[in-house]
């Protein structure tokens, strides 16, 4: 068997929960070889599972510096938004995130669900991400989509932006769609300490969430902001 038929055999088997680890285990110690294949699987397509997504985003991260330039490439070069933000992950599990920031940042224009992605893989960034906060300030005050804005508001809270962003996530807290009041909650969740002023108001307002998946994350947001 050549090198590209075990590196196809072992992508398929990234669809097995049971065979994954493996998979992605023996992927990276192949190493470059496996690269151009992984690559294929970033994306959302037909023949990608999620299982398999993610297993190539593993296994390109973990084979490390010789995967950066064919996923700075992906990350920039192709025209499946989905693919893009894979290869965003990867980076940024490697650590170098910072590599991912501008078209990251281009994608928050893109469509809705990519722009959304981008929003929070940006957030994950730490430092590294702070080069997109006009961007997702922009995002954020005059998206049309209520759940584009959410997410572009936690994005910025857990990059440091509390005061701009905390008002904005509490607002949403109301909005109609029980998505958009998740994705408030969730972002909350994530600045806890920096929301402690609020924990009353916030405690009310968990109270009175109808939704049941909705009041699950509004109470696990309520336990961190008061250290209940």
């Amino acid at each position: 068997m050549s090198s590209d038929d075990e590196v196809w055999r072992l992508a398929r088997e990234l669809t097995i929960d049971g065979e994954r680890n493996n998979a992605i285990a023996k992927l990276t110690h192949i190493g470059a070889t496996s690269v151009p294949i992984l690559i294929r699987f970033l994306g959302q397509g037909s023949a990608t599972s999620p299982g398999q997504q993610r297993g190539a985003i593993q296994a390109l991260a973990g084979i490390g510096d010789v995967a950066v330039p064919a996923l700075v490439e992906c990350l920039n070069t192709s025209p499946d938004g989905w693919a893009r933000l894979g290869a965003a992950d990867a980076l940024s599990i490697q650590g170098k995130g910072y590599l991912a920031v501008p078209a990251l940042t281009a994608l928050l224009q893109g469509s809705p669900d990519t722009g959304r992605f981008a929003a929070i893989a940006l957030g994950r960034m730490g430092e590294a991400g702070r080069p997109a906060l006009p961007a997702l300030t922009t995002m954020m005050k005059s998206h049309p989509l209520n759940w584009s804005r959410v997410d572009a508001a936690a994005a910025l809270a857990r990059l440091g932006e509390t005061k701009k962003a905390v008002p904005v996530l509490i607002g949403f807290l109301r909005d109609r769609q029980w998505e958009v009041r998740a994705s408030a909650w969730r972002g909350l969740r994530d600045v806890a300490d920096s929301v402690t002023s609020h924990s009353k108001k916030l405690a009310k307002l968990a109270e009175a969430e109808e939704n049941p998946w909705v009041s699950g994350v509004a109470a696990e947001a309520i336990s961190r902001i008061t250290g209940a």
